[in-house]
């Protein structure tokens, strides 16, 4: 009987290179036109220096509704130490108090890194055991 090592390791690479191929980023406002397609993970409030914006970001958000004038999340909150880390929160955000909104995106560079090293890497060792053949 066969054992499914290969496919098991196999399985587990592809599961981390999906999983680490994202990133979180902030972008500006998206216009009226383009929010639906926007797949929302927080907000930032206010506008200018750190300390002067407040930011809420969701680890799982379950919808994401927009209206002419407010944002509203439903989702749990990333608030590590904070009372209410984790917890599923309703929260509404005023589009004027909005500077950016969180999302999330998938990263090519990422992608192409870690399709040339699991690609690459087998091969430089598998050269390195059998050079002297």
């Amino acid at each position: 009987m066969r054992k499914p090592r290969a496919f098991l390791a196999a399985t587990v690479a592809a599961s981390f290179l999906a999983s680490s191929c994202y990133t979180v980023v902030a972008r500006p406002l998206p216009p009226p036109g383009e929010r639906e397609g926007v797949t929302v993970r927080g907000v930032v409030l206010g506008t200018g220096l750190a300390w002067e914006t407040e930011t809420f970001e969701f680890s799982d958000v379950e919808s994401a509704i927009w209206s002419e004038t407010s944002l509203t999340v439903t989702g749990a909150l990333n608030a590590p130490g904070q009372a209410n880390h984790g917890r599923v929160e309703t929260m509404a955000f005023p589009l004027a108090d909005v500077s950016e909104v969180i999302v999330r995106k998938f990263d090519w560079v990422q992608v192409a890194t870690w399709t040339v090293i699991s690609v690459a890497g087998p091969v430089v060792i598998f050269l390195y055991l059998f050079r002297d053949f």
